[in-house]
């Protein structure tokens, strides 16, 4: 699935194991597809996703010292380019195995993604046993979880550095993209954007309509309407990414005008 040069592409349309936000079924029907494992010293739950053609790690569990240049690129389910840091070597320990393997790092992806080619490495592709919910490393079984988390989100935005809002103003934030998986980009041509919520007292979100296939340095608006200045810390996650259709816009704007009127 990989295309161009040194391009990967990450979608889940095709996965035969994990599910991702490109697959239809209940929440009920979906396989266990995580595995408990220790990467990189950091204890956490890794996506199985054959969705995938490169495994990819958040930048969180991975120090900026062991990340290497590459000229590969991580190409999203609409086409658009996922911003990397890198390429790192991870440590890969369970219970009962060890290993190593390669992944992209990213800002912009939350979730420990072991794709293809981790499952390739290990011995794995072909030993998933979906009765049983386990899954073996070169010949170790291990025991397959369902998402440990819950899934609130799928898209988001979050500030890239600390900002202070002056008294009775609005402001363009600089934030960034995070999405939960790669697959999680919006695919088509629909718009995206923040809806209205309130971040704290005084401290409001705004409705911003944002760049499809931008994750960095995008601009989102808010106001702080109180008397006193307000400082929002970098990482603040400001809200959830929607994706919108012009006759909604167009409903929000008439709704906005009979509010005026």
């Amino acid at each position: 699935m990989g295309r161009g040069r040194g391009a990967f592409q990450n979608a889940n349309i095709s996965s035969n194991f994990a599910w991702g936000s490109g697959r239809v079924g209940t929440k009920e029907a979906r396989p266990p597809a995580y595995v408990k494992d220790r990467i990189n010293a950091h204890d956490l739950a890794g996506l199985l996703d054959t969705g995938s053609d490169v495994s990819i790690l958040p930048s969180s569990i991975v120090s900026l010292g062991e990340i290497r240049p590459t000229i590969k690129e991580l190409l999203a389910a609409n086409g658009s380019t996922i911003p990397i840091h890198g390429v790192t070597i991870a440590s890969f320990v369970t219970d009962s195995y060890k290993s190593k393997f390669s992944a992209l790092v990213s800002d912009h992806v939350h979730e420990v993604m072991l794709g293809i080619d981790f499952l390739i490495h290990n011995n794995s592709w072909d030993s998933w046993d979906f009765v049983g919910s386990q899954v073996s490393f070169r010949g170790r079984p291990h025991p397959l979880i369902d998402d440990p988390t819950p899934r609130q989100w799928s898209r988001r935005v979050k500030l890239l550095s600390d900002v202070q809002i002056p008294a009775r103003s609005e402001v363009n934030l600089s934030c960034q993209v995070e999405l939960r998986r790669a697959s999680d980009a919006f695919r088509g041509t629909s718009l995206r954007g923040t809806r209205p919520a309130t971040l704290g007292p005084k401290l409001y979100l705004a409705s911003t309509l944002l760049p499809v296939n931008k994750y960095v340095d995008v601009p989102v608006r808010v106001m702080n309407v109180g008397v006193e200045p307000r400082t929002v810390k970098a990482g603040t996650v400001l809200g959830k990414l929607e994706s919108f259709t012009v006759d909604s816009l167009r409903f929000s704007q008439n709704q906005t005008h009979d509010t005026r009127a």
